[in-house]
């Protein structure tokens, strides 16, 4: 962030809004007047300090944020192993 990006975040903040600058999910879905926000992350994927803040913000105003689970294109053994101990359906959804 550069220093005018900075000092408008802090006018803006200063102000009572919540700023997200960094962390936005992969897309935004916009349907009948309806916001929703999906990020897609490989089963095994964690999140970013970023993401984390921008998610809980995002919730915090009352917006819909999904989190994709996909399974490894390419599998590496590490992944196999863990795979096998969770199931998918237990990580769809963002903790």
């Amino acid at each position: 962030m550069n220093e005018i990006e900075r000092e408008v975040r802090r006018r803006y903040e200063e102000q009572g809004y919540d700023v997200i600058h960094v962390g936005v999910p992969d897309f935004i879905l916009l349907k009948d007047g309806q916001i929703e926000f999906i990020e897609v992350k490989y089963s095994a994927d964690g999140f970013r300090e970023s993401q984390q803040r921008a998610f809980s913000l995002l919730r915090k105003h009352g917006f819909k944020v999904t989190v994709e689970r996909i399974p490894e294109v390419y599998p590496s053994p590490l992944f196999k192993e863990f795979s096998e101990k969770v199931k998918l359906d237990e990580m769809r959804a963002y903790p």
